[in-house]
């Protein structure tokens, strides 16, 4: 046993919840152009409305006549003002889409366990489906008329499990011309789509892809969903078979950001920077980025040298990133706030307190009078002021950023989701660097829990815990148990992050420290 004047308390490793943002693109079939949005919304006081193409109307239930008044500014979206501080419902309105539709749109996201920004977010995909489905309806005509005028009727009708019956009913035709039929399966895809059913939807375009191995839409729409359901290698496949089958240079670009998220979320940070890279090694007189493609793809690539530990380039990039920002959207938009969280997160871990504070309390700012409490960007900033806090000792403050960070997330996303893990793996180690191990250790196995259901055994997410579990084990003194954890997030990490990676160094210094005072 360690006498008590000879025990150093262990490291952990500080798992942040962090606000870094990937950008997904869309391949679109055909082009689209920005449209004008609007918004109804029921508040018990005045919302803070930013970022609106269009018409914004505001029915307040007190001084109605004040409120009622109308917003016009500058939207990056079709379907996508943000409304802040909103505590009644959201109808979405998007131009170009049937009243029918939308209605069916807003009843669907109504049954979703979404905030604001997401269901913008998801309304946003709904209408490229919504607008690829009218297209291919209308390319349906020449090909067989009687199943167009059915799946139109249907469609028109709101009536999206006709038009799956439709399209099933097509493919018990004997000799189908593979191309034609390969285009029912691709509306059959997006019909699911249009019901938030992404399973469904990727299997035809699966079978879109098969029948007809020549259109890269099928193929990009086939990653695209891949992603949806987390099946990375899938995605990965399909968005290489796409650039094999296009020579337009400003939809590679798309693709390769696509593949850098794909390789993002299996954990190979390299691939996923070779991908992220490759825009910017473009002749520009081929292709000329938009200035927001450019600041999206900075921010992917710092997030990806953050993971990567190579904090340098991660802040470069994200400072970048923030300069497109701030010029193009402005101090108050919500992804400069977002920037500025991951600037925050970068120098946190490097030990500059005093600057983490400055840019996570920005970022706080902005997202409460853009969002108000509730608000999982909100969340986010607590969490990352909480670990600051506990950074320099002060961990009553810091708990009590957390706890109201987990009531925040907790609501908004229930108790299995990743968020939640990240709430408990902070908690844990407040508690243990303040001496309270039981605690601290019941907090990590919740987290663990979460992210072995989520991620599985072998994600460097579980090897987080199981080395901060390892730690708390060992500052009780009880070391058989603190081997066995470290080893395990050791050997995970080697796999996925390499030997440099710090948290692969501080793991085997743990192990070293460890192994010395079992046996001493």
């Amino acid at each position: 046993m360690l006498h008590t004047k000879h025990r150093a308390t262990m490291l952990t490793l500080c798992r942040h919840y962090r606000s870094i943002l990937l950008i997904c693109f869309i391949v679109l079939s055909t082009a689209t152009h920005a449209a004008e949005s609007s918004y109804t919304t029921s508040a018990d006081s005045d919302p803070i409305v930013t970022s609106v193409g269009g018409d914004v109307t505001i029915n307040g239930k007190t001084q109605r006549s004040r409120l009622a008044r109308h917003y016009n500014a500058t939207t990056y979206g079709f379907c996508s003002p943000i409304v802040s501080n909103v505590t009644g419902n959201v109808t979405i309105t998007c131009k170009g889409v049937d009243p029918k539709h939308l209605e069916l749109l807003n009843q669907q996201l109504a049954q979703k366990q979404l905030d604001y920004e997401q269901k913008l977010r998801e309304a946003e995909r709904w209408r490229t489906s919504y607008l690829k489905t009218k297209q291919v309806l209308a390319e349906l005509k020449p090909i067989d008329t009687g199943l167009y005028q059915r799946a139109q009727r249907a469609f028109d009708q709101g009536d999206y499990d006709a038009v799956h019956q439709i399209a099933d009913s097509y493919f018990d035709i004997k000799d189908i011309e593979y191309k034609a039929a390969a285009k029912v399966a691709y509306l059959d895809g997006l019909t699911y789509n249009l019901q938030f059913k992404y399973k469904q939807a990727f299997k035809q375009f699966e079978k879109a892809v098969g029948l007809d191995r020549s259109n890269i839409v099928y193929y990009a729409d086939a990653g695209n969903s891949a992603m949806d359901v987390a099946q990375y290698d899938d995605a990965i496949y399909f968005i290489k078979k796409a650039l094999k089958i296009t020579s337009d240079v400003e939809i590679k670009v798309r693709l390769w950001n696509n593949l850098g998220i794909a390789w993002t979320e299996l954990g190979n940070h390299d691939k996923a920077i070779s991908y992220y890279e490759k825009p910017f090694t473009i002749d520009l007189k081929k292709y000329n980025p938009k200035q927001q493609d450019v600041m999206f793809s900075w921010n992917n690539l710092g997030m990806a040298w953050f993971h990567k530990g190579q904090y340098d380039k991660s802040l470069n990039y994200f400072e970048k990133s923030l300069a497109i920002g701030l010029h193009i959207l402005g101090q108050q938009h919500p992804f400069v706030a977002r920037v500025w969280g991951n600037i925050g997160n970068v120098f946190e871990i490097k030990g500059q307190h005093d600057k983490a504070l400055n840019y996570f309390e920005k970022a706080l700012a902005s997202n409460l009078k853009n969002f108000g409490v509730h608000h999982p960007w909100v969340a986010e900033n607590w969490n990352g002021l909480g670990i600051v806090l506990s950074s320099i000792g002060k961990n009553d403050k810091a708990i009590s950023y957390y706890e109201k960070a987990m009531a925040s997330n907790l609501k908004t996303y229930g108790a299995m989701h990743p968020s939640m893990a990240h709430q408990w793996i902070n908690m844990g180690i407040v508690f243990n660097k303040i001496g309270q191990y039981d605690k601290a250790i019941s907090y990590y196995e919740k987290a663990l829990k979460i992210e072995l259901k989520i991620f599985g055994p072998q994600h460097q997410k579980a090897a987080l815990v199981w080395f901060n579990l390892g730690s708390t084990w060992s500052n009780k003194e009880q070391f058989d148990k603190a081997v066995k954890y470290l080893d395990k997030a050791l050997k995970i990490f080697i796999i996925n992050l390499g030997e440099t990676h710090p948290y692969t160094i501080a793991s085997k210094e743990a192990l070293k420290k460890v192994r010395y005072y079992k046996n001493n």
